[in-house]
This record gives C-alpha cells, sequence and structure tokens, in this order.
C-alpha cells in the first residue's frame, strides 16, 4: 500500500486518476481537508515513467512499447537510478502530491499516512523541491528523511535549541538563519553565498560572527558544519498536525 495526499489545486477524481497505474485506488477521508487515497499497490506491474502522466486509455490500447533494453533493472524509465518500482507517477503539473513510501498490510496504513503527511508538510513549506515527492526516494526529501522519525518530539526540539542557540530567540527577522543556512548550502563559499543573498562578503562575514556569537558555534569552523545544518532543518520543520 501506498497513502498519498494531493494539495488544494487536485481534486479528488484527478488524485485517483493519476494513482491507477499503481494499482487499485482507494478513496479515503481527507486528510486536514486534502484529498487522500490508498493505493493498493498492484505486484508485478510494470513501473512507469514517474516524470509524465499515464497516456490516454486509447493511446495505451494500441501502442505497447517494450522499455528500452538500455534501462536498468529495478529502475523506472525516465526516473532517477534507483529509483524503487512502483514510484508513484510524478505528471508535469504544478499541483500538489504527497506521496508515502510502501506500507506491508493494512496495518501499515497508519505509519504510511504519517510520511504522506510528513511530505505534504515539506512540500507546503518549501522545504523540498516540488510539486510531487514521495517519502521513499532520497532524491525528494534528502536529509530531512532522516530527522522523520523525530518529527513532533521534544527530543528533536530540544536538539534544535541546543544547536542554534540565542540564534532562534535574537534573531527574530530570520536573517541570520537564512544567511546561516545559504552559507551552509554553498559549502561554506563566501562568494557564493554573498551572491546568492545579494549582499557584500564583508557584511557576510560581520553576520556569520552574529551566527557565531549566538550559537557558540562558528560557521566558518568545518567541524560545527554539520550541527548547524542539522539544526536549522529541525528548526524549520513544520508543527505536528493534530490529525497526525
Amino acid at each position: 500500500y501506498r497513502v498519498a495526499m494531493a494539495g488544494p489545486g487536485l481534486a479528488q477524481h484527478d488524485l485517483a486518476r493519476i494513482l491507477a497505474v499503481l494499482g487499485t485506488v482507494h478513496e479515503a477521508s481527507p486528510t486536514g481537508g486534502a484529498p487522500t487515497a490508498l493505493v493498493e499497490v498492484r505486484r508485478g506491474a510494470a513501473p512507469r515513467d514517474p516524470r509524465h502522466p499515464p497516456p490516454p486509455l486509447a493511446q495505451r490500447q494500441s501502442h505497447h512499447q517494450a522499455p528500452s533494453s538500455r534501462q536498468p533493472a529495478g529502475t523506472v524509465r525516465g526516473g532517477p537510478e534507483g529509483s524503487p518500482r512502483g514510484s508513484p507517477p510524478v505528471t508535469s503539473g504544478t499541483e500538489r502530491l504527497a506521496v508515502s513510501g510502501p506500507a506491508i498490510g493494512i496495518e501499515g496504513v497508519a505509519g504510511a499516512l504519517r510520511e504522506a503527511r510528513f511530505v505534504d508538510a515539506l512540500l507546503g513549506a518549501g522545504l523540498i523541491p516540488g510539486p510531487r515527492a514521495a517519502f521513499d526516494v532520497i532524491a525528494d526529501l534528502g536529509p530531512y528523511r532522516l530527522l522523520f522519525p523525530l518529527w513532533g518530539t521534544a527530543a528533536l526540539a530540544a536538539f534544535a535549541a541546543d544547536a542554534l542557540g540565542d540564534l532562534t530567540t535574537k534573531d527574530r527577522r530570520g536573517a541570520l538563519r537564512a544567511t546561516l543556512l545559504t552559507f551552509l548550502d554553498t559549502g561554506g563559499s563566501h562568494v557564493e553565498a554573498a551572491s546568492r543573498l545579494g549582499i557584500h562578503r564583508n557584511t557576510l562575514a560581520y553576520r556569520l560572527k552574529q551566527i557565531a556569537g549566538l550559537t557558540g558555534h562558528d560557521p566558518a569552523d568545518p567541524a560545527c558544519r554539520l550541527l548547524l545544518h542539522l539544526g536549522l532543518l529541525a528548526y524549520h520543520l513544520p508543527a505536528l498536525g493534530v490529525e497526525a
């Protein structure tokens, strides 16, 4: 099984149409107002290209082409190498679609729903590229998947607080946090970070000095960067909704 949640631009019947290539689609009660579906994945079904929607039925009936012989076994044609079989079909539209990883048995559906909610929350907050993402595709979630088991826990909140120190309370406008995240995303490059932020390198250096004073960890020290990066990711995670 997989659980899928759609964004506000996707109707329930469109969600069912997109997911039909995976197996039997069961309509579920909306989750937090979002259209939701449970997919009973068809065993042995050939994986589809995750970047394009299924062709019209008439076209599917008249055009049967074998997969390319150059395609590695176990991957989805046209998608990232190593994508799991049964990956959700990601269409070319702009509507948000969050899909869980595979769940074994009906008893695993509750966990799959939580995965779908997590992906949907990340997409909604703009923390991962969209508009479509699947929990079990590492290129979609990146390090956020590592934080999923701790989502909404006091332990994760405490980690973020310890890692970021006074940065979370003194940086009310978020400029320093945005600066730190950009600096870390560029691998500690002052030139590239300043360019992305649209500021002078001297301004960047001043902000990094402020960040070091507030957090107790110097971003210029490579040994501190992983801690600061994880702390930022944890801090920016969307709140765990009551429905989860």
